[in-house]
């Protein structure tokens, strides 16, 4: 991977007899950036687009990052290993697309754990990837510039809202994961597994009541105009993580080092997830206008649901405990700190 050398000229400052360093860049050092996420997602635009300005802002144009849609330099499954070894500088993707990869990760994953919001979501995982090294571990090879969460999944369906379990009883809801096929059993629903691009024909027919679906993408694809009714609760999410290849860092002057730490870390987790919550909102609010209608589930029945889905985190954690010692302890900090940064949230606590 070809590196360009940045000059620092030290400038001196006649008046006071002080010296400072300025950063001159003879050609700024050109980053490439990668994920599964293609360009126009509004996380992206609301996210990373501005933090990729900022970064070019606050280092002087001395870093220019360009970023690729998924499959240009690598394919999507393989970012986390195209940025260990250099095919890319930057990358960002959910944990999910490459399972196994990242067991610590999957607690993200269980079905109601409380992440309801992707702001908490990411102040949550931040804080296990700090506290817990065996969370850090799992990402050895790279330089780790923030973990976040994604948005929660909601229940839309195309005959009227789901609003008790009952309601689930009897009928197929479309998932692509394993462990949401579970919870929708855990229900009392029939899970059909498919591909993304078939859900749409899908629900038009007949031949699924329903998906699992984030309100981003359920504009996206098009689904909610299939799937006009919303239950609005929070069912489930995933972690994100957002690295650097450590030789792309090695290589970057200590300015430009000191740049990344003030924007990454914390600042970069909540920078996403708050991103991701705004384009949650919007997408709502369009919807809202082409005619989606949303039923948010009273807390009662959320607890319902999560009694019926915690068989499910026990096998998890069983399955786990053989390998690491501290998962029981990671889950329940987990859930703990995802139900405590929400909190904040909603008191405007969130970040301060």
């Amino acid at each position: 991977m070809r590196r360009v050398i940045i000059s620092l000229f030290l400038v001196f400052a006649l008046l006071g007899g002080q010296a400072y360093a300025v950063p001159t860049p003879e050609k700024p050092v050109e980053l490439t950036m990668s994920s599964s996420w293609l360009e126009q997602h509004p996380g992206f635009q609301l996210g990373f687009k501005p933090w990729i300005e900022e970064v070019q802002k606050r280092t002087n144009g001395a870093v220019k990052i360009t970023f690729y849609n998924p499959g240009t330099l690598c394919p999507e499954k393989e970012i986390f290993s195209a940025v260990t070894n250099g095919t890319i500088d930057i990358g960002f993707t959910i944990l999910s697309k490459t399972p196994g990869k990242f067991p610590l990760g999957a607690i993200i994953d269980l079905p109601l754990l409380a992440c309801r919001s992707s702001e908490s979501t990411s102040r949550t995982i931040w804080a296990l990837y700090n506290k817990y090294p065996e969370w850090a571990a799992e990402y050895k090879g790279v330089k780790m510039l923030a973990q976040f969460g994604a948005p929660p999944l909601h229940v839309y369906a195309t005959k009227g809202f789901v609003k008790t379990m009952e309601d689930f009883k009897g009928k197929k809801f479309i998932t692509f994961s394993p462990l949401h096929s579970e919870m929708i059993k855990a229900f009392g629903g029939s899970a059909v597994a498919m591909l993304s691009s078939e859900t749409y024909m899908a629900l038009e027919r007949g031949m699924a009541d329903g998906i699992f679906n984030t309100l981003a993408v359920a504009r996206a694809d098009k689904t909610s105009e299939v799937a006009k009714y919303t239950t609005l609760y929070g069912l489930g999410s995933g972690a994100f993580f957002v690295a650097m290849n450590q030789n792309t860092w090695d290589s970057l002057g200590p300015e430009i080092q000191k740049v990344f730490g003030e924007l990454c870390g914390e600042a970069l987790t909540i920078r996403m997830g708050k991103a991701m919550d705004l384009g949650g909102e919007q997408t709502k609010e369009l919807m809202g206008k082409e005619g989606q209608q949303y039923y948010p589930l009273p807390e009662s029945e959320g607890q319902r649901l999560y009694q019926a889905v915690l068989p499910i985190h026990e096998k998890f954690l069983n399955d786990m405990e053989g390998k690491y010692k501290n998962v029981r302890s990671i889950y329940k900090d987990a859930r703990e700190l995802a139900i405590k940064y929400e909190e904040e949230r909603l008191a405007g606590k969130a970040g301060k």
